[in-house]
């Protein structure tokens, strides 16, 4: 008798669980077909398809979940419902990505490694299709090549090298005319070897050499004397720097008033247009979606470019 109960209560024990069981097992929204999304198992790990929406009701991403991980393609929606992007995962978690204009046309491509940084080659598009930036990653930071071209155009804007995210080796900037304004060699993010400064109708302005980011020994300066005036520097200071004071004082009175034009095209990688946005002789058009989606978190992130402003030494 005793034993009867015993087994009784063991009985009412397991099917008491049971329905706790799979209610913490079946965590997502059923739709009419029957079938599943947004599943959470009992591990509170995502599984299956997954669909977010926007409070207006328009689906934000759709994509498949593996042991929280996302696997094969998501696709990704601006609020209107126009695509936004697609990310196709590989199984190391690696993906590429294409982003897109609100019109549809491709704004750029490239990749993320395993922890969601961008990885290879990234090339960026103006909305009529004309290739605007190529740059190549290696988890997340600048390696070996960088271009940028004036919007809809073919024009160069910068042609420089870069190492570990930094720049080192050569550096060629050009005005929108597309003559050489700035060219010479960069160790280390600092200036260092000779350069030559150009004024945009192509004629020298500055030449020496710079060590470590200061001007150092003898420069030639042509702006004022078309044999070329000799400057020796140390340390970046001039031995004119007495003579030349009145001189910089209305030229630092000028830069006030045109900070613009001392933005620099690498500072803004990430976001090209904003750099060209500051020059009224070009057609930048507007800026693409930018973001860098990842759908293991229902947050979207947004990556946007640099805003600093530096003028030459």
């Amino acid at each position: 008798m005793r034993l009867i109960a015993i087994k009784i209560l063991v009985i009412g024990l397991a099917l008491s669980f049971v329905p706790f069981l799979s209610t913490a097992q079946v965590i997502g929204e059923k739709l009419p077909d029957g079938s599943i999304i947004n599943y959470i198992d009992i591990n509170k790990k995502k599984q299956g398809k997954w669909i977010k929406k926007y409070s207006n009701g328009n689906v934000r991403y759709e994509g498949f979940f593996t042991n929280d991980l996302p696997s094969g393609t998501f696709n990704y929606y601006y609020e209107n419902g126009k695509k936004k992007s697609v990310l196709v995962y590989a199984d190391d978690r690696s993906s590429k990505v294409e982003m897109f204009w609100q019109s549809g046309a491709t704004a750029a491509t490239g990749g993320y490694d395993e922890e969601t940084k961008r990885h290879g080659e990234w090339r960026m598009y103006t909305e009529s299709g004309k290739l605007m930036e190529i740059i190549n990653y290696v988890h997340d930071k600048a390696e070996g090549n960088v271009v940028m071209y004036y919007p809809n155009t073919t024009r160069l804007v910068l042609d420089c090298m870069y190492g570990n995210g930094t720049r080192n080796g050569y550096y060629k900037y050009y005005f929108d005319n597309g003559n050489i304004h700035e060219d010479g060699f960069y160790k280390d993010g600092a200036r260092h070897g000779h350069w030559k400064i150009y004024a945009p109708d192509g004629s020298l302005e500055e030449e020496g050499e710079y060590v470590n980011g200061n001007k150092e020994g003898e420069w030639k300066d042509y702006r004022t004397d078309k044999s070329g005036e000799t400057v020796v520097y140390k340390h970046g200071h001039s031995d004119k720097e007495k003579e030349q004071m009145e001189e910089w004082r209305r030229k630092a009175e000028w830069a006030k008033e045109h900070q613009d034009q001392f933005m620099r095209p690498e500072d803004y990688l990430d976001d090209p247009m904003e750099f060209f946005r500051h020059n009224s002789n070009v057609d930048y058009g507007n800026s693409p979606a930018n973001t860098r989606e990842q759908p293991a978190n229902t947050n979207s992130n947004t990556r946007s470019g640099g805003s600093k402003k530096n003028s030459r030494k």
